[in-house]
């Protein structure tokens, strides 16, 4: 699905969770679909998900937050590139319970069953 956006409804429906948030993280999801990194730069985020470029770097360290992408340094700064990594199911299990929201860890299973 290189062309696509694909949001569960586990995060469609949260409606404490802005839409964009929602939409940089369907088009993550489908690039890490088969990858287990992509690089692109927040202007690339915007424009395929036709929002601001101000919309799609602050849906960064929210997605980073609810632990549905990994962190990595280039998704805190103001550098142009940034890298995404999906996280390893041995990553999901071994980090602190306390700090993952029964909300992503729903989101987390399933998107590792798509």
């Amino acid at each position: 699905m290189k062309n696509a956006v694909f949001i569960p409804l586990e995060v469609l429906s949260q409606q404490d969770l802005p839409l964009y948030v929602k939409l940089v993280y369907g088009r993550i999801a489908c690039m890490l679909g088969k990858n287990d990194r992509v690089v692109m730069t927040t202007d690339e985020i915007a424009m395929q998900c036709g929002i601001t470029r101000r919309n799609a770097a602050k849906a960064l360290p929210e997605l980073v937050r609810l632990e549905l992408v990994k962190h990595h340094e280039s998704l805190d700064g103001r550098g142009l590139l940034r890298i995404f990594e999906r996280k390893t199911p041995m990553e999901r299990h071994d980090e602190p319970e306390k700090s993952v929201s029964p909300q992503a860890k729903e989101v987390l299973k399933k998107t590792e069953e798509n």
